[in-house]
């Protein structure tokens, strides 16, 4: 799945406020990164107007039972008339709304980076509203439309909404289009609506469009589950459905039972992993069906109806998107379009119906078409060798949208050769300690490198992701690429880096390949020498001198805590080698994480407070949530900042992490602690019965299953994408370590001066020493 789109202009308007207080806007124009920040007033009129409407076009539709919602208004006339007056004045008012100074800055923001499309004719363009306030997605921002677009890509280009906090969404790295578009339909309770003609204009129009469609009309809700978690591009219900007054959670309708959108979390999240692109509601009331897909799964679009829809109303739409979408071949957004002109013709019978139809969008994600999901580009095709080998699953991954465009535009358009993503969080270059270096992990380098990959792995012949944790030599590295890009062709390599680094550049040149070096730190020395190598390890700087200066069509992308000197030397804005220095998480991204632990309570201002005093490091917030969820009674963010921010911890930025490792480590059972000292010791990625076979003690050999799950809910362990292999993050590992070390050298002082208990234990320290000493 590409991360943003190429072939359409994204524009994010990223509310925060209300309609008492007024609201912030932050503009992005996301393919250069241009950004503005802008000011609307208070309307609390304008929800108001809003529900006014709703309740006169509610009165003017009958329920299943043909009885009239407002029993008081009997006169359809004075009903269509009154609906008529309330939608206009909606408009009007939102309209004036927009035409305060922060609007008219707004919309010339929005016209000036959407100029270079009126020298097109095919581009798209999509303006994402990013709030969690329902009741602002829930206003008619199509009427905005014209004043946007006019002149310039009218026709091309439309307003959805999405959650102010999103990312890709979890996709399996072996997911490709297929020859077909695989649809599921998913008939509820259809008491007085005809939902057969749903499936008939499917069946009429996309049948023939390369799609496979599948019926099915569930009783239950685990018949639901079970059809939903295979594998689809395309998901359609036609039955009733319902939201929450909030408008932030809602359900769907079956001929048995309701069921809640949180209760289909997990069936739709394995759907988006085999590929899933598109949920369709076309029923009432879907938008608390979208909030929390759009927000909890990252799911790439969805379109719902905002209020109850008219059966003859919605049957128009479904036909009129599928001819544009599927039949015609436009995008998303102008199939979008197309519908609602031809539900224009209902807009005297049902005013403000035309309204009714949104995207919900997820803005990490590229726009939209039939041709990407049913057919495969000649990049895709050939796809033909990855190797991901131990490389973890990234089930959850917060903000970083930014570095990803960044990192998709210098690889993708700029053919960038070779890229470093460093973690420099807690700046300290002097000194070699431990805690020193645990300074600088946990900020994100690995998944972020491994989100980018699995995002464009279309766009090469060859992918391969190699871990250097283990500090292993250049020219074993070497000759594994090598086998890998020419099949296993050649196994009798030279032994010497420059020959080896010609037969790379060889392949580098023949194909187009991705080649990832995770924890290149491990191989260099840190402190006051960072960025220069290890002795013994110095060829990995003619490695780097060579891909980065040589002409090839590959890339290669390698993460560390601090930046080898060899690339200081070479990078440049406008040179095909950079880098990239990751911060730490914003606030709003910092909450996302917590949330991911537990539910906790705090001030705007605690919040900010907080994030910053972790700077914003992921795996120190992560401990940190869980150290509050522990000790603090509801999880109360104030009591944990006001009792122990500067008693607790001092000041050095170290400490923090370290002291909170301290906590979760000293909170462990002796099974639990013997656990984690395997995984480390083993550094690369174990299974479960490779792991029993390491541990010694019978007891932990039995109780591994179990003891594993409790770990899990203590410390972050890492698992692979089919969830089989376990390791730790190297910050963890390096922590671990350190306390195994000082495990074995108290077990020496107990035990007698000759025996051979302090041999062994020597001899073990010895061989940790030695690794220890290779990583640092």
């Amino acid at each position: 799945m590409r991360i943003i789109a190429n072939m359409a202009k994204l524009i994010t308007l990223n509310f925060s406020g209300d309609f008492n207080k007024g609201f912030e806007i932050t503009l992005q124009e996301e393919s250069n990164l241009s950004q503005d920040v802008i000011s609307l007033p208070p309307n609390p009129k304008l929800p108001k107007r809003y529900e006014t409407w709703r309740k006169n076009y509610l009165a003017n539709l009958h329920n299943p039972l043909g009885k009239p919602i407002d029993e008081d208004i009997h006169d359809t006339q004075t009903c269509i008339q009154n609906g008529k007056d309330s939608y206009t004045d909606l408009i009007d008012c939102f309209k004036s709304w927009l035409k305060e100074s922060g609007g008219e800055r707004c919309r010339s923001f929005i016209r000036e980076n959407l100029s270079p499309l009126k020298q097109t004719t095919e581009e798209e363009a999509r303006v994402v509203i990013l709030t969690d306030n329902p009741k602002l997605g829930q206003l008619p921002w199509h009427e905005w439309e014209d004043d946007l677009f006019k002149g310039i890509c009218l026709g091309r280009a439309a307003i959805a909404v999405g959650p102010k906090i999103f990312q890709p969404p979890n996709l399996a790295p072996n997911i490709r289009p297929k020859d077909k578009v695989k649809i599921l339909i998913i008939i509820g309770n259809s008491d007085q609506i005809n939902t057969k003609f749903d499936r008939q204009i499917l069946e009429k129009i996309v049948s023939r469009e390369n799609a496979e469609i599948q019926v099915e009309e569930p009783k239950t809700k685990d018949e639901l589950l079970r059809f939903i978690s295979q594998e689809w591009h395309i998901f359609l219900f036609a039955g009733h459905s319902a939201s929450d007054e909030e408008k932030r959670m809602g359900e769907v309708k079956l001929e048995k039972e309701n069921v809640e959108i949180e209760d289909l979390k997990f069936a739709i999240s394995k759907a988006l992993e085999k590929g899933l692109q598109l949920m369709i509601f076309n029923s009432c009331d879907g938008v608390g069906l979208a909030n929390p897909l759009a927000g909890l799964l990252y799911l790439p679009q969805s379109i719902v109806m905002r209020e109850n829809i008219p059966d003859e109303v919605a049957q128009t739409f479904l036909q009129s998107f599928f001819t544009a979408f599927a039949k015609e071949r436009k995008a998303l957004y102008s199939s979008m379009l197309e519908a609602r002109l031809s539900m224009r013709r209902f807009e005297n019978k049902y005013p403000g119906v035309v309204c009714l139809p949104v995207i919900y969008q997820n803005s990490a994600v590229a726009s939209l078409s039939w041709n990407e999901l049913c057919s495969q580009s000649e990049k895709e095709k050939s796809v033909s060798q990855q190797d991901w080998s131990d490389a973890s699953d990234v089930p959850v991954f917060f903000g970083r949208t930014e570095e990803l465009v960044t990192l998709e535009k210098w690889i993708i358009n700029d053919r960038c050769k070779m890229i470093a993503i460093l973690g420099l969080g807690g700046i300290g270059k002097t000194g070699l300690s431990m805690k020193m270096k645990l300074t600088k992990g946990g900020i994100g380098k690995t998944d972020l490198s491994l989100k980018l990959a699995y995002g464009i792995q279309g766009e090469f012949d060859y992918v391969i992701w190699r871990k250097l944790l283990n500090a292993q030599p250049v020219t074993e590295i070497l000759a594994d690429i090598i086998k890998f890009l020419s099949n296993q062709q050649e196994i009798d390599l030279p032994d010497t880096i420059d020959a080896q680094v010609l037969r790379l550049l060889h392949y580098l040149k023949k194909h187009r390949c991705l080649l990832l070096l995770d924890n290149f730190e491990a191989i260099l020395r840190g402190g006051d020498r960072a960025g220069q190598y290890q002795e013994g390890y110095e060829g990995y700087g003619y490695l780097l001198r060579a891909v980065g200066e040589d002409s090839h069509q590959s890339c290669l992308l390698l993460t560390s805590r601090e930046k080898p000197q060899d690339i200081a030397n070479i990078e440049g804005d406008k040179r095909p080698v950079r880098s990239l220095e990751l911060g730490g998480l914003s606030t709003s991204e910092g909450k996302a994480l917590f949330a991911t632990i537990d539910s906790f309570v705090g001030s705007d201002e605690k919040w900010r407070e907080l994030i910053k005093f972790f700077d914003g490091n992921p795996l120190a917030l992560e401990l940190a949530a869980r150290y509050i969820k522990t000790t603090y009674f509801g999880g109360n963010i104030s009591e944990f900042l006001n009792k122990e921010k500067n008693k607790f911890w001092k000041r050095v930025k170290f400490s923090k992490i370290n002291e909170l490792l301290d906590w979760h480590f000293q909170r462990l059972s002796n099974l639990e602690k013997e656990i984690l000292y395997w995984l480390a010791i083993n550094r690369e990625s174990v299974n479960i019965s490779e792991l029993e076979e390491d541990i010694i003690s019978p007891l932990a050999k039995e109780k591994l299953p179990e003891t594993l799950s409790l770990l899990s809910d203590q410390v972050p362990l890492e698992k692979s994408q089919d969830g089989k292999y376990l390791t730790l993050q190297p910050m963890l590992i390096e922590y671990v370590t350190e306390r195994f070390v000082e495990y074995v050298s108290k077990e020496i002082e107990k035990v007698p001066s000759k025996g051979k208990m302090k041999l062994w234990l020597f001899d073990l320290l010895n061989k940790l020493l030695k690794k220890l000493e290779r990583v640092k």
